[in-house]
């Protein structure tokens, strides 16, 4: 649980680190890797200390980040195949559903520099369902668990494939009036994003409501 905690509070720290260095370039360095960049002539500035060690220190993070949960999950799963039992997860992991907040910095950085990836966060807004995940850690995986684990995901899946749908045609319709390149990819991108939130989030919620109910 330390960890768990140790972990949140990490991601948050990095995140205004970020945030800062990104406002310093901006306001003192002239944007300097912030906007797009010709480094084949790149000449290093002391000024451009801060957002290089915030980068820097930003993806270990995500590396850390990617690592420990590549690593549970492989254990848990091992767990799961020797007990039967769901894997032991805190539910305080839901709490990384908030990164999906550093999704709206795309608003800004598209606006001013034409960037699109901090969409990519909105992805993270799925997280919120290991919150349910927690609530059920160690459950006897039964029959009827087994039924509703697969209930709930092909519903899940069900929604988020009508969703990409109707974005898709809404897309297709904007495109007859909208001709910017940039504008497309960077809605496709937010669409594509919470998309796959939806997905995550409502596969681990409806099996938490479905198990609940046969549980009453």
């Amino acid at each position: 649980m330390k960890k768990n905690r140790f972990l949140l509070f990490a991601g948050i720290v990095c995140g205004c680190l970020l945030a800062i260095s990104t406002w310093y370039s901006i306001s003192f360095n002239e944007s300097r890797f912030v906007k797009k960049m010709d480094f084949s002539s790149y000449s290093f500035r002391i000024q451009d200390l801060p957002i290089i060690i915030a980068l820097i220190v930003f993806i270990f993070y995500l590396l850390v980040l990617i690592y420990t949960i590549i690593k549970t999950a492989l254990r848990v799963r091992r767990d799961e195949k020797k007990s039967n039992y769901t894997r032991r997860i805190n539910k305080n992991f839901g709490f990384f559903g908030f990164f999906g907040l550093f999704g709206f910095l795309g608003i800004w950085t598209f606006r001013e520099f034409g960037v699109i990836y901090p969409f990519l966060f909105f992805s993270f807004f799925g997280l919120f369902g290991l919150f349910y995940e927690g609530k059920m850690s160690n459950t006897l995986m039964d029959e009827m668990y087994i039924a509703n684990k697969a209930k709930a995901e092909s519903l899940a899946y069900k929604i988020g494939f009508n969703f990409m749908f109707i974005i898709a045609v809404a897309l297709c319709y904007i495109n007859s009036f909208v001709t910017d390149t940039e504008v497309l990819l960077a809605l496709l991108s937010i669409s594509i994003s919470l998309d796959l939130a939806l997905s995550v989030f409502l596969s681990k919620y409806l099996l938490y409501r479905y198990d609940y109910s046969d549980a009453q």
